[in-house]
């Protein structure tokens, strides 16, 4: 269970182009690791989910700290200049209850997801351990995806900590592609090659008349499950499951747990292929 918290009450004292150099390559800790086995034990270090209009001003400079750092570290500078910048960019924030300063990431809110979009560890083998531990906790449950290259993307093909997403209608929901956007999945993909990624996106924006095309190969990692949320904000909830492996023609099915809803969708199910 996710719960929401914020970082006053707890007890301890991105979206860059290449989200993957944040990593550095560095090993994630082996199950026989004495501090991988500490966070192991989930009950005592539940994830929390952080509303980020809660932190008092000290703890907002403690996380935005850690940002510039991290992505500072992998040779980026910062794309936002203040703590607020941050933060009304990426309204939630997720953390181990006792760890927050070690690692923890920050998510957009999509229609049907919430996408971990920028990760922050205080370059330590716990700090990468825990990121890890949160990264593949939240991305097997319904609702949350990220895209992934490079490091990312290998360290979680490798140790098959999260599903991925293979679906091209559900990717591009997933991502909110808008029609004029390009999904152009990679014909000779190698889930065992590190240098490969499952699809190339172009994204397609009009600046001063002239239409601009940005251009990433990307992974997609999650469930086909996005969510029906209950609001745009951190305070939102997942009120209704969609299965958008049961997707046609851009479409998609709700789950529902209604007697007449469920006995009609499988008289549907009969005659319908995905």
């Amino acid at each position: 269970m996710i719960i929401v918290y914020t970082m006053a009450a707890m007890s301890d004292n991105m979206e860059p182009d290449n989200m993957e150099n944040i990593l550095l390559e560095k090993p994630y800790l082996s199950s026989n690791s004495e501090e991988n086995n500490q966070i192991s034990i989930v009950p005592g270090n539940p994830i929390r989910k952080i509303n980020t209009t809660e932190l008092t001003k000290r703890e907002k400079q403690t996380v935005y700290g850690m940002y510039v750092k991290t992505y500072a570290a992998a040779g980026y500078g910062s794309r936002f200049s203040t703590a607020d910048e941050l933060f009304e960019k990426y309204p939630c924030m997720y953390a181990l209850q006792r760890y927050y300063s070690r690692a923890f990431v920050l998510v957009q809110h999509k229609q049907f997801y919430n996408k971990i979009s920028a990760v922050c560890h205080n370059d330590t083998p716990l700090g990468r351990a825990i990121l890890f531990h949160i990264i593949g906790t939240l991305l097997n449950q319904p609702g949350t995806i990220i895209e992934a290259s490079g490091a990312v993307s290998w360290i979680l093909r490798k140790r098959g900590l999260a599903p991925m997403i293979t679906n091209p209608t559900i990717i591009r929901i997933a991502i909110g592609l808008k029609p004029q956007d390009e999904l152009l999945i990679n014909p000779n993909y190698d889930i065992n090659n590190k240098d490969n990624q499952y699809y190339t996106r172009i994204v397609y924006t009009q600046k001063n008349g002239t239409w601009i095309a940005d251009r990433k190969s990307e992974t997609l990692f999650g469930t086909p499950y996005g969510c029906r949320f209950s609001a745009d904000d951190c305070t939102r909830q997942c009120v209704e499951y969609i299965d958008f492996s049961k997707v046609q023609g851009g479409r998609y099915r709700k789950k529902t747990y209604k007697k007449k809803r469920k006995e009609k969708k499988r008289k549907t199910l009969k005659r319908t292929t995905y």
